[in-house]
């Protein structure tokens, strides 16, 4: 019963409120007679709270229902309680009034209707809007025989408002602000997690959809063999609870025990196929934990953590840096990758940007709080070494992106990394911008790893079509392009072949 501008029940279907509450046979409370004052009813609960609802809302009520059957359209009428709630505003306030205020919608949300000029009706789904192009030419006008039934029934959860924002015109929110008027306050991840799918992070952080699907998939097909994102998995795991103090003479026993866990857990094949996988995953472990053991080797102490303070008027960046180690040679971070980290097919190997932002983004706050801390990272397939960053610089860089990140949560940014890299490597090739983004036979679809990417920017030209993108792959991508072509990259014994594991 606290009060609101607007109050909003969704869903007041006939038979789905009030509440129905079926007793059980050996319910004594169910049998005639027996009901006595002050028994609970499921039925009279949910008449206060409708009464409740209505006198909460001080501006807008707004009550929706499925109007229409969705098999055979036949009209179907809402609850009893929304009834008497028309009945009554017809009494008070003249014959025909509630029906004024109803809105009608189609049962589909591809209908012409949110098309047509003056009908009253508007979607934010622009997918449709473009389908209705394609058929019916411009849908400013009327469109006559368009896809989709005109069936009339009320909004089954809802009413979309507003027009769709056009890729040319993207949605354009206002600065984020806490609600005490001070600046955001974000961390490292936050930004990183930005960097990676700017896009999603506007949908997740400033309009609070959630297009992802972060559901654990079971198998439903017994395991022939480990690769892509089953070995990924399995490995990244397993690379962020390495024991502190693992030291060289433990490793083998420590990626046997590990190896074996995962077998009794039932997460490697079976029979001959299991061994096979088994020896696989131990000989990854090894080589990894490995090489981290052989870097961590001049940095046996561990150091304070580093704490992170940046800010600017938009947005505040506050972290702390753990883990880091110390030695003879400074100060150290070392990370463990499952993923490649390097591209081992040039005759000079390279460290690959978009999968090191998070430590770019490290190595650039641990400059810009004057710490000189190098940047060592184990993947799968190399180790990558950063020396420190010029504190000036670093702190210059960091106000960049965190005006990237304000910027990014009142419009979605254009910025995802695999294209805004091809961008700065060669911007007029078009195809290679549309490989990079929208897939090919030899190459994943940039889209596809962000379903609010792909539904805000369709194809790479919707991409191009906002301006933007030179501009903030200038500002964020080229300085991390060039710290990732200054790094050292040694590759590993074994290193997998191109692209082979690389899910991440």
């Amino acid at each position: 019963a606290i009060p609101f501008k607007a109050v909003c029940l969704l869903g007041m279907n006939d038979g789905d409120y009030p509440r129905r509450s079926p007793r059980a046979d050996f319910d004594l409370m169910g049998l005639p007679g027996m009901t006595r004052p002050g028994d609970r009813s499921r039925r009279d609960d949910d008449r206060q709270l409708m009464l409740e609802a209505l006198l909460s809302a001080r501006q807008v009520l707004y009550v929706s229902w499925s109007g229409r059957s969705v098999r055979d359209n036949s009209e179907q009428p809402p609850s009893v309680l929304v009834s008497q709630l028309r009945d009554e505003i017809d009494l008070l306030w003249g014959k025909d009034t509630a029906k004024g205020l109803t809105t009608v919608h189609p049962l589909q949300p591809f209908s012409r209707a949110y098309f047509e000029a003056g009908s009253g009706l508007l979607t934010y789904a622009k997918e449709w809007r473009a389908a209705q192009q394609d058929h019916r030419g411009d849908v400013g006008g009327s469109i006559i025989g368009a896809a989709g039934d005109r069936g009339e029934g009320a909004a089954p959860t809802g009413a979309f408002v507003g027009a769709a924002p056009s890729p040319r015109l993207p949605l354009l929110l206002p600065p984020l602000m806490a609600a005490n008027d001070q600046a955001p306050i974000i961390s490292l991840t936050q930004l990183a997690r930005f960097l990676r799918k700017p896009v999603g992070a506007f949908f997740r952080e400033r309009l609070q959809v959630h297009l992802e699907d972060e559901r654990g998939e079971l198998h439903d097909e017994e395991l022939f063999g480990l690769g892509g994102l089953d070995l990924y998995q399995l490995l990244d795991h397993e690379l962020q609870h390495v024991p502190a103090d693992l030291s060289a003479d433990e490793l083998p026993s420590h990626a046997a025990r590990v190896v074996q866990h995962l077998r009794e857990a039932g997460a490697l094949p079976l029979a001959g196929v299991g061994t096979l996988e088994a020896q696989k995953l131990t000989h990854i472990l090894q080589t990894q934990l490995a090489a981290a053991l052989h870097e961590r080797g001049a940095y046996p102490e561990a150091a304070e953590r580093v704490l992170v303070d940046q800010a600017n008027p938009q947005v505040s960046l506050q972290d702390a840096l753990g883990g880091v180690l110390a030695g003879e040679g400074g100060q150290m971070l070392l990370s463990l990758r499952a993923n490649d980290v390097a591209d081992l097919k040039p005759k000079t190997p390279l460290a690959r940007p978009e999968k090191l932002i998070d430590i770019w983004l490290q190595s650039l706050a641990a400059a810009a709080m004057g710490h000189s801390v190098r940047c060592v990272v184990v993947g799968r397939n190399a180790v990558v070494r950063a020396e420190p960053q010029d504190p000036e610089a670093a702190r210059t860089q960091l106000q960049t992106l965190l005006a990237t990140w304000a910027e990014g949560m009142r419009w979605p940014l254009p910025l995802p990394p695999g294209v805004a890299l091809q961008w700065l490597k060669d911007k007029e090739n078009t195809n290679a911008l549309a490989d990079a983004y929208e897939g090919s036979d030899f190459k994943s679809a940039e889209k596809d790893k962000d379903p609010a990417l792909s539904r805000t920017y369709p194809t790479v030209q919707d991409l191009l079509a906002t301006g933007a993108l030179d501009r903030l792959a200038q500002a964020v991508y080229a300085p991390l392009k060039a710290w990732a072509a200054e790094a050292e990259v040694e590759a590993l014994p074994d290193a997998p072949a191109d692209d082979e594991g690389d899910e991440a």
